[in-house]
């Protein structure tokens, strides 16, 4: 008689409340046949989160792009403008200006208010 939760080494099969078990389903990482179920299980709910992503994307593509890409424009424009004065500078810790920090927020504000 086997031990609860433990495998059955000549079987390679787990037992009913070994697959029940929480750390049973949630071990993605593990790859024995014991685990497999879990793995497939934890699978699905990542592919569920993607796809429910997916959908929550168009839905705000639909609603929001024009404003959502400009909100993009500003912000690569001003990530842009960082790092060209880090690299100018030739100093990591150099930033924007607090005017051009200040010029950022008021585009990106306008962006998402039209």
């Amino acid at each position: 008689m086997k031990e609860s939760g433990k495998n059955d080494s000549n079987t390679n099969e787990c037992s009913e409340s070994e697959c029940l078990n929480k750390e049973c389903i949630g071990a993605c990482e593990n790859s024995d046949y014991c685990e497999m179920s879990g793995m497939m299980l934890c699978l699905a709910d990542k592919a569920w989160e993607q796809l429910m992503m997916e959908k929550m994307k168009q839905v705000w593509d639909k609603q929001r792009s024009a404003n959502m890409l400009k909100a993009a424009e500003a912000s690569v424009k001003h990530s842009m403008a960082v790092w060209m004065a880090k690299m100018t500078a030739q100093d990591m810790t150099a930033g924007a200006s607090k005017e051009e920090i200040a010029k950022f927020k008021e585009e990106l504000e306008a962006a998402f208010k039209s």
